[in-house]
């Protein structure tokens, strides 16, 4: 049987309300960036690792239902105030097309 080579990085997003949420980037939120990404003809996450990382984020948080009905408008616009992924090896990023050197990295 083979390992897994999926990334799945802790998302952390310091929010406009002084919380800080975590929560893992599974299979269910990459999806969810292909098909949004690709029906609103956004750029890549290579072009954008930005938009990529906060959308990340942002599917994860409602995913695991720490965000319930915000929307990706509010949360992008709004809502959060610092993005990051931690736990993402330089690999598993080149692997997925956002070269490492452009995913910010927040304050602790």
């Amino acid at each position: 049987m083979s390992d897994f080579r999926l990334p799945t990085p802790t998302a952390r997003a310091r929010l406009s309300d002084g919380r800080v949420l975590e929560a893992r980037v599974l299979n269910p939120d990459y999806l969810m960036w292909d098909r949004t990404a690709s029906r609103q003809g956004w750029p890549t996450a290579t072009q954008a690792p930005f938009l990529w990382q906060t959308f990340l984020t942002w599917a994860a948080l409602r995913r695991t239902g720490q965000i319930d009905g915000v929307t990706w408008e509010v949360f992008s616009d709004k809502l959060a105030e610092q993005v990051e992924l931690e736990g993402m090896g330089t690999s598993e990023v080149e692997a997925n097309g956002v070269d490492p050197t452009l995913v910010p990295v927040g304050p602790g």
